[in-house]
């Protein structure tokens, strides 16, 4: 049974994570385009010359992270208000990679007698994508609402022709990437995937609260604890491959893959470490499609509004067709003028030839 839920945040998240969570798709017509978001919160909330509670509140979801049903928000009167350090960095591109990078700098933030580093990173490109997030806070707990964190998400979009005599269609992706955490630290990661305008799936899931550890994916119609990963106590790492439901290919001539990874890494106080690192990719590494008697068929390849290539392997770039350099293009004209010459001056000794040998010839007898 396929359940769909709306997560409220990190805990609910880590709750579900079991089954599909599914959250309300964007709003807009897809179009190829990769997005990166990183973010780096820092600090102790308040406003100086009011309480500790002053800068409490907090704002809507980036909409980067709302796709994923988690992030915990920023004080609806800012930054510099609010006195936090840190920053958002958001990058698209219509046409190839995006990224983007976050960090406290090498000395980091001190505060509540400690001091928070943290650096988010994030890569887009089409089918392939790298987040990473990793902090450490040696503060002491304090009033009002703290922030110890760093988020970042990668996204990518691109319209795919719809192969010819599919019926059904299913997408497996390669997840490779480690996490680990000291105290009551927290990692999430999360990847998941929308078809046109449908709901979003996460379909892999990795989570590290303190001593717990999982790390959970989708397999074709089912959830199950991955066997490629390594699960100790505070850390997990290794390669696997998850995949998509095998879903109604869509009716059109044209439909919208989008992918998205989510890393999020929140050191907890008194020396909490969080690392998530999945920047060795997730990559689209298998397309399978099913005609209507459910064989499965090779459809070949397709090609992407992005220019990047697909087939039954995966996404690829598009071959480079290499264009001669000025100098080549010259060395090849004169090549073509020296035989157009040669041609040239054969074809007329050939007729001056033919005509020396017309003239000599004797008349024709008559009867």
């Amino acid at each position: 049974m396929r359940i769909c839920s709306r997560a409220s945040g990190l805990n609910s998240i880590l709750a579900l994570t079991g089954a599909a969570i599914c959250v309300a798709a964007l709003s807009g017509a897809a179009r190829a385009q990769t997005s990166a978001h990183a973010m780096v919160v820092s600090g102790q909330a308040g406003h100086a010359g009011g309480g500790a509670f002053d800068c409490a509140t907090s704002g809507p979801q980036p909409d980067m992270l709302a796709r994923f049903g988690t992030g915990n928000g920023l004080p609806t009167e800012g930054y510099a208000y609010c006195g936090l350090a840190g920053g958002i960095v958001d990058n698209s591109s219509a046409t190839g990679v995006s990224a983007a990078h976050v960090d406290l700098g090498p000395s980091g933030n001190p505060f509540n007698k400690g001091v928070h580093l943290q650096t988010s990173d994030a890569t887009a490109d089409f089918g392939v994508l790298k987040a990473s997030s990793s902090g450490s806070y040696t503060g002491e707990p304090g009033g009002g609402f703290e922030y110890a964190q760093g988020e970042d998400a990668a996204v990518s979009r691109d319209t795919l022709p719809t192969p010819t005599g599919a019926s059904s269609i299913q997408f497996g992706f390669t997840i490779d990437g480690s996490a680990s955490v000291a105290k009551t630290s927290q990692v999430l990661t999360l990847f998941n995937y929308q078809i046109n305008s449908g709901p979003i799936f996460t379909i892999f899931s990795a989570n590290l609260l303190g001593d717990t550890a999982s790390v959970r994916g989708l397999d074709g119609s089912a959830f199950v604890d991955l066997a490629g990963f390594t699960v100790a106590v505070g850390s997990i790492s290794g390669s696997d491959t998850v995949y998509t439901f095998r879903t109604e290919a869509p009716s059109g001539p044209t439909f919208d893959l989008t992918l998205g990874l989510y890393a999020g890494s929140y050191p907890a106080p008194l020396g909490g470490i969080a690392n998530a690192d999945f920047s060795e990719t997730v990559r689209l590494s298998s397309i399978e499609t099913f005609d209507a008697s459910g064989n499965a068929f090779d459809f070949g390849s397709i090609t992407g509004a992005s220019g990047r290539i697909y087939d039954a392997t995966g996404v690829h770039a598009a071959p480079v067709i290499s264009v001669p350099e000025s100098s080549t293009w010259a060395m090849m004209l004169l090549g073509f003028a020296g035989l157009s010459l040669v041609s040239y001056r054969s074809t007329r000794r050939g007729a001056a030839a033919a005509h020396k040998e017309a003239a000599h010839e004797p008349p024709a007898m008559l009867a």
